[in-house]
């Protein structure tokens, strides 16, 4: 089943009210447990840390622990987290959202965790069609998902990878056609475009 979306339709929005604010919940929560400041970071883009192989256009899960072993899992079968540090993985990011939900209203949850056994930031995305109950802060079940986990010592890739989702989250249209996304391929599409700064300046 193809995307909905069609390139041709796609513009540069201007400023509207209906963004995620100035400060992202995203932001807020992460700077709660950490003391990176957020100004005078490098940027970071999706590709630094979203890995292709791991992305689910179709995820299956109903709950939100299973939406955070199925985001997990594809990360082990991308080859991106040890197998044997799965589970502890999966507890570490639910003990993470046991603090706050990371479901930050507008259908979008970032859960994110920072684990040892990873030598760099990984990430990945997962959207699902009918959405998930998050425990999100707007009571809205969620359907876009970004996943991060990162290493301890490296809290500033942690948190650029934070900023950067928190930015372009703030378009309306990159958050739509995201949503609308039923393939690998078309999510792949649109984070690269986004790298390429064509929908927030």
């Amino acid at each position: 089943m193809e995307a909905t979306f069609c390139p041709a339709e796609r513009q540069i929005p201007t400023k509207s009210a209906n963004t995620l604010g100035s400060r992202s919940p995203i932001l807020q929560l992460a700077e709660t447990h950490t003391t990176i400041p957020t100004r005078n970071i490098t940027a970071m883009k999706f590709s630094d840390f979203i890995n292709s192989d791991a992305i689910c256009a179709e995820l299956k899960a109903q709950t939100k622990q299973e939406v955070i072993e199925e985001l997990v899992q594809s990360l082990l079968d991308a080859g991106q987290i040890q197998a044997d540090q799965r589970d502890d993985i999966v507890s570490s990011i639910m003990k993470r959202e046991e603090l706050g939900s990371t479901g930050i209203g507008r259908g979008v949850a970032v859960p994110h965790t920072k684990h040892p056994s990873v030598e760099n930031l990984v990430g990945t995305v997962g959207v699902s069609e009918t959405g998930v109950d998050f425990d999100s802060l707007d009571g809205e079940r969620v359907q876009l998902f970004f996943l991060l986990i990162s290493p301890p010592e490296r809290p500033g890739d942690h948190l650029r990878a934070l900023e950067n989702i928190s930015r372009q989250l703030r378009d309306e249209t990159f958050c739509r056609f995201l949503k609308q996304s039923r393939s690998s391929a078309d999510i792949q599409q649109l984070l690269q475009e986004a790298d390429d700064s064509q929908f927030v300046s």
